[in-house]
Parts: C-alpha cells; sequence; structure tokens
C-alpha cells in the first residue's frame, strides 16, 4: 500500500451565474449561454494562489504544485491556452493580501460580461472565533498561528469575498472558486474551525455548483507518490478536466462525469477513505476535450505516474526593463532604489511615489507599471506594519508620535495610489483613522496624562471608532478604545472593549498577559487575578506571569498568596533574583521598610542587574521614611551607575 499524508481538507469549486458580477463575480463555466454550451466568447482571466510554505502556520507539502499544475493547464490547449498576461499566480510568500487584493481589482477593472475567471486557492482555511458563524479564513504567507483577526493582510475572509462579489453589477460573467482549503489538523480552530471554513465556503452566494473534495468528517490526502508528488483529489480532477471523465466519449466533460470519476478515483486510492461530493445541476456540460492532450496523458498514466506537472516558474520581469529605452530604464532604477531606501513621499520630487506617476505617463502600457504599484502600495504600509507587529504579540512598541503621523501620511498616499474602489481600501484607510489616533495619543501614560487631554483624547476616540467600524476585528484598535475610555474614566466602554479585544485573540497568550496587564492597571484586581490565575495553572514555569500574579495578590491584599507566588520564584534558580525584588517591592508596600531594604540587596548580591533597580528602590524606601541624606546618597549613586553604563 502506498504511503500517504493527511490534512484534513476542503476543496471546492463553486461555479457561480451572478446577476451582478464584480471583479470576482462570473458565472459558471459555460452554463446557460446556451442550451449545452461551454463556449467562451470573451477572454479567460484567473488568479492563482498556493500556500505549501507558511512564515509561521506549518507548511503544507504540495499545494503551491497543485496551484502550478492548475497555471499549466489553464495555459495547455486543454485549457484554453489563457494567455500568461491574463494570469496572475502567487506562490508561498509572494501570497500577501495586498498582492492578492491587487490582482483582484485589477480582473474586476478588465473583467466584462461573458469573460471567464478563475480563482484558485491552495493552502490553509480555518475559522478560530467559531462565534462569525457565517465566516471562515483563507490563510496567507504571513499569516499568524491562531488570532487572525490581529492583522487582516494575513487572511482572506470569505464574507468579504462574498460582500465584495455581490457588489457588483455586471451580468453574464463567468465565475470559477477552485478553494482547496487544506488544514493540517494543528491549527488554532480545531476541526471545528475547518468545518466552520467548510460552511462558510458552502454556503449559497448565488446559483452554483460545487465540488467537495471530501465529507465533513473526511481527510483529503497528498502523497509524493501522486503525480511526483501531488493532492489525491487535486490531480484526479485535473486528469479528469483533461478528458478522463468523459465516459461516453462525446468530446464533452459534464458534471454528472466529472462527479462519478472523481468519486471512484478518490475513493479507491484512499481506501474509501476521502469521498468527493459533487451538488448541482449534474447534467450540464463543464468543459471540452482536447483529443491530443487527452492521448499524452493516457501514455503517461501508463508508465505509472510520471510527473504531470513541471514546476512553470514565470519568467522574471527584467525582459520588461530591457525593452525600455534608456530613460526608463533609468527611471525604473531610481524608483526601484527609493523603494529600497524607503524614501516613498519624501523627499518631493525624489521619492518613489514621484517616480511610479512618472513612470505611468511616460509608459501607460507597460507591464511593469502593475508591480510597481503593488510594491509602492506595500512598502507605503510598512511604517504600520512596524509599528502595530508587536502590538499582535502583546509586546511593546517602540515607536512615538511623529512616527505615527508619518505612518498616517504614507498610508493617506497609499489610498490615493489605490483608490475608493480597490479591495483593500476600508481597510488601509481603516489603519490610516488608526495612525490618526495615535499620532495623538501613542504612548500616553498616567504621568503625562491630565484633564487637558481629554479633548485630544476624545478626537483620538473618535478616529478609533470610525475606524473599528471599517475594519471591527483589528485588535489593536479595540485595544487602543479601551485605554482611550479607561482614561476619560468610562469603565463600561473601556471593558467592552477589552473584552472584545480577548475574544478577538482567544488563543493568544500575550493577549491574555496584556489584557491581565491592562486590568492591573485599571485597578480592577480581580478581573487581572482572574487572567493570571489561569496563565499561571496553564504555565507554571513564566516567571512574568509568576510576578504578575504576586503584583495583583499584594494589591488585594491577599499576602500569603503573594508571598507564596514569590517563594516559588525564589525556590528557582532562573528567578531568585527577581523573586527577592519582588519581595523588596512587597514589604515596601507594606511600609515594612527594613524588610523591604534587605530583600532589594539581596537581588542585587544575586544578580547584579538588580542592582541599580534594588538601590533606587531603597532610595525610594528612605525618602519615604523622611530618611533624606539617605535616600540622597542612594539616588545619587544610581545617577553615577547609570551615567557609566
Amino acid at each position: 500500500m502506498r504511503k500517504k499524508t493527511a490534512n484534513i481538507c476542503l476543496l471546492l469549486i463553486g461555479f457561480f451565474l451572478l446577476n451582478s458580477v464584480s471583479f470576482a463575480q462570473r458565472g459558471k463555466r459555460g452554463l446557460e449561454l446556451g442550451e449545452d454550451s461551454t463556449a467562451v466568447d470573451g477572454e479567460t482571466y484567473a488568479i492563482i494562489i498556493g500556500l505549501s510554505q507558511y512564515k509561521i502556520v506549518p507548511s503544507l507539502q504540495f499545494a503551491d504544485r497543485d496551484a502550478m499544475a492548475f497555471e499549466n493547464y489553464l495555459t495547455s490547449e486543454a485549457g484554453g491556452k489563457v494567455p500568461p498576461k491574463n494570469i496572475e499566480t502567487f506562490l508561498n510568500e509572494n501570497a500577501t493580501r495586498n498582492n492578492i487584493a491587487d490582482a483582484i481589482s485589477i480582473v474586476a477593472r478588465k473583467a466584462k460580461p461573458k469573460d471567464r475567471v478563475y480563482f484558485y486557492f491552495a493552502g490553509h482555511g480555518d475559522m478560530e472565533d467559531l462565534t462569525q458563524i457565517e465566516n471562515g479564513l483563507l490563510l496567507l504567507y504571513n499569516s499568524p498561528n491562531g488570532n487572525y483577526f490581529g492583522m487582516k493582510d494575513d487572511v482572506l475572509e470569505i464574507l468579504d469575498l462574498k460582500r465584495y462579489l455581490s457588489k457588483k453589477k455586471k451580468k453574464g460573467i463567468q465565475m470559477i472558486f477552485i478553494i482547496d482549503a487544506c488544514h493540517s489538523g494543528n491549527l488554532k480552530g480545531g476541526v471545528q474551525g475547518l468545518e466552520q471554513t467548510a460552511a462558510a465556503l458552502s454556503a449559497s452566494w448565488g446559483q452554483e455548483y460545487k465540488i467537495l473534495s471530501c465529507q465533513p468528517n473526511q481527510v483529503s490526502l497528498e502523497s509524493k507518490e501522486w503525480g511526483g508528488g501531488r493532492g489525491l483529489f487535486s490531480l484526479e480532477l485535473e486528469e479528469g478536466m483533461k478528458g478522463l471523465a468523459d465516459k461516453n466519449n462525446d468530446g464533452k466533460i459534464s458534471f454528472s462525469e466529472l462527479q462519478r470519476y472523481i468519486t471512484d478515483q478518490v475513493a479507491t486510492y484512499s481506501e474509501e477513505k476521502q469521498i468527493p461530493v459533487v451538488t448541482g445541476d449534474l447534467s450540464k456540460t463543464f468543459v471540452t476535450v482536447d483529443e491530443t492532450v487527452l492521448a499524452a496523458l493516457k501514455k503517461q498514466k501508463e508508465k505509472d505516474y510520471p510527473l504531470l506537472a513541471q514546476a512553470n516558474i514565470k519568467g522574471s520581469e527584467q525582459k520588461y526593463i530591457d525593452s525600455l529605452n534608456p530613460e526608463g530604464q533609468k527611471l525604473y532604477a531610481e524608483f526601484e532604489e527609493n523603494l529600497q531606501t524607503q524614501r516613498l513621499i519624501w523627499p518631493k520630487d525624489t521619492n518613489a511615489m514621484h517616480d511610479y506617476r512618472l513612470f505611468t505617463q511616460a509608459f501607460p502600457d507597460n507591464p511593469l507599471i502593475t508591480t510597481m504599484r503593488r510594491n509602492l502600495a506595500a512598502s507605503l504600509n510598512d511604517k504600520f506594519n512596524t509599528i502595530v507587529a508587536p502590538l499582535l504579540k502583546g509586546q511593546t512598541s517602540y515607536s512615538n508620535r511623529d512616527e505615527c503621523y508619518y505612518a498616517a501620511a504614507e498610508l493617506d498616499s497609499c489610498l490615493s495610489l489605490l483608490g475608493n474602489k480597490h479591495y483593500m481600501y476600508p481597510n488601509i484607510k481603516a489603519r490610516k483613522l488608526y495612525m490618526n489616533a495615535m499620532s495623538l495619543i501613542w504612548g500616553l501614560s498616567e504621568n503625562e496624562y491630565n484633564v487637558s487631554w481629554n479633548p485630544t483624547i476624545y478626537k483620538a476616540i473618535n478616529y478609533l471608532t470610525e475606524s473599528e467600524q471599517l475594519e471591527p476585528n483589528a485588535a489593536y484598535t479595540v485595544s487602543a478604545l479601551g485605554i482611550s475610555y479607561s482614561y476619560l474614566y468610562e469603565y463600561e466602554k473601556a471593558d467592552s472593549a477589552f473584552q472584545k479585544y480577548l475574544a478577538l485573540r482567544p488563543n493568544d497568550i500575550s493577549a491574555k498577559y496584556s489584557l491581565g496587564i491592562i486590568y492591573n492597571n485599571l485597578k480592577q484586581y480581580d478581573k487581572a487575578a482572574a487572567i493570571f490565575e489561569k496563565l499561571v495553572t496553564d504555565y507554571p514555569g513564566n516567571a512574568n506571569f509568576l510576578e504578575y500574579l504576586a503584583n495583583v495578590y499584594g494589591y488585594l491584599g491577599k499576602n500569603d498568596k503573594a508571598l507564596s507566588i514569590i517563594g516559588k520564584m525564589i525556590a528557582r534558580d532562573s528567578t531568585r533574583a527577581n523573586g527577592y525584588f519582588d519581595k523588596g517591592v512587597f514589604y515596601s508596600r507594606l511600609s515594612q521598610f527594613d524588610s523591604a531594604i534587605y530583600y532589594y540587596r539581596k537581588a542585587g548580591q544575586e544578580n547584579p542587574n538588580y542592582k541599580l533597580m534594588g538601590d533606587n528602590n531603597i532610595g525610594h524606601v528612605f525618602f519615604v521614611a523622611n530618611q533624606l541624606d539617605s535616600a540622597k546618597a542612594y539616588f545619587s549613586g544610581c545617577l553615577t551607575i547609570d551615567s557609566t553604563s
């Protein structure tokens, strides 16, 4: 028996003959153009996405090869010899939301009635927040492993695709969705997440045909032995479309024929562990057969599964650069240099945006324009991404209000570059509004805050509220709203925001840790204690969780519990100095100054890195005790140490 690798998988082909169509709103392939016609009178376009390698989430094996094989099929005689210029393929690290959304928007503008459009996705699918019963997620290269709503660049939401499609009002575009959302079983949404994604993909968007790779409770298989390394269902689907499914040999393949072929083939090779499902009007014709391609395929099949799909590496852009005149090549080189050095919109007349405008005026039909626009748009988001990325991990983002201001300016330029019809326009606008708010209140602390800040905070809240409306699942926006409301003592609104923040990131340790810190800062110690108790139970070796729990117990007056936690820290070599220091803080709060000084000194003796902090706190103890000479001596010593560090 051949060895196979199992991935829980959903493969869907949705054929939409939509009364209203967008870039992606097209109808069934050949449906209702005639009684039983497969003719395509217009152009064929394709957006193909394949991810075997992810930056964070577990890798798949052959999703990118399946995507490349589909591209090969389209450009072949069997697939209609689709011109390569009409195909946008994004593999692995190139499969980002900016790139894909841009391609979607381009196809939206190009596609006309009687055109055909394919949207092919092969990669992970998941759903983390099961309260969003209509939604599912297709995970892109930079997707986190869970907490998918922290940064929406990293996923495609099924609801977003559906909403975008339903707004378009053109008739007769044939839309073919092929979505192979493989789930390895160890993503954050678990089995329920997979089933939710399956349900979202299966939900009715219009008149449709669907082909699922397996039953909801089954797995979809892939193996090196199939097609030189392919998914079983994907391979059998491709071969069926090339003609092996033509049971009555009439040169056409109906959905009924395709259903019988892939069901028999997949069930046989999977030993009945994987049985596809096909729904819709199965009598309709799907594709026509190219006899030459079919004959070649049959000959290959006789050789016991040779490599059917060669890796079709898309040509480099150098040929387009070489086609430019010297002035054009110089302008493109300047654009690339400014892009690499992040001179995007400044200084005036010497920046990538300026170069791009000049290039589009001089060479309006050059294919490089699409790539230039995409890369520039992505770069215009870099400042924002750099600022926000640590927040998504529950870490401190070392930015400032000026940087937020410049990030907002670059996002504003990105909006201008892409236009308000672009697929990602609402998301980018939401992020610009977030940066507008942060340019006002970033890093605002209790030491800086006073009531004169309130008008500024209200202005920031207005920006954040509008941002949340456009991108409601952006966790960083919700968190900022909660913090802003807390400054205004609007604690019910703050708590509501914080609860949503945690709901958006339910599997994120950092999110829970951050929320516990927020509750601690808000002096909502019972809520903070509940969070840190759970974290300590789940992760007993984490010193930060222990430290905060001891701190919260101290504020709650649960001194025995606080000392017990600190004792656990002192008992460990790795956290002993930290434990001594925290014990000093504990006794400082109780005004037991001799004990506090003793443990601050113990911390410094255990680990020299704690000496400066310990001496500073000892100085504070003497100051509170009105022993000013001793306080001055310690503070002076701290300043001397700090100045030489």
